[in-house]
């Protein structure tokens, strides 16, 4: 499982951590998902994903711009707990600035393993966070 900070990371440093690590999704919980950093744009970002079959998941656009945090919290566990989400390859969570962002890396954590799926490793990036 991977905690990615924004805008903290370079352009590159994302670029290897969905190279490398080879997620199965990448969950946005960013207020404005945004990926220009460096030369990159969303478009690349989405290019990307696609070309390493990677599901992305924009939380905020799936429960609505005005949502409070318990429509993204329940949206959230429902997405989790599905049979279909597996820990089996790596988990991608893009946050933001604590007031940028409807998530922290422990609350995730703690939602997980309420569902009894919890991490065996997690990684924040850039690890300076």
């Amino acid at each position: 499982m991977l905690f990615v900070s924004f805008p903290a990371i370079g352009e590159r440093e994302f670029i290897d951590v969905i190279e490398r690590a080879n997620p199965s999704y990448v969950f946005d919980l960013r207020l404005a998902p945004r990926f220009d950093i460096g030369q990159m744009t969303r478009q690349k970002a989405f290019d990307l994903f696609q070309s390493k079959q990677v599901h992305y998941v924009d939380i905020p656009f799936q429960v609505g711009p005005a949502s409070d945090r318990e429509q993204v919290w329940k949206k959230v566990r429902e997405m989790l707990g599905k049979p279909s989400f597996s820990l089996t390859r790596p988990v991608v969570f893009l946050l933001g600035h604590s007031a940028s962002s409807l998530a922290t890396d422990a609350e995730i954590l703690s939602v997980l393993a309420e569902i009894g799926k919890n991490a065996t490793e997690v990684v924040q990036v850039p690890n300076y966070v």
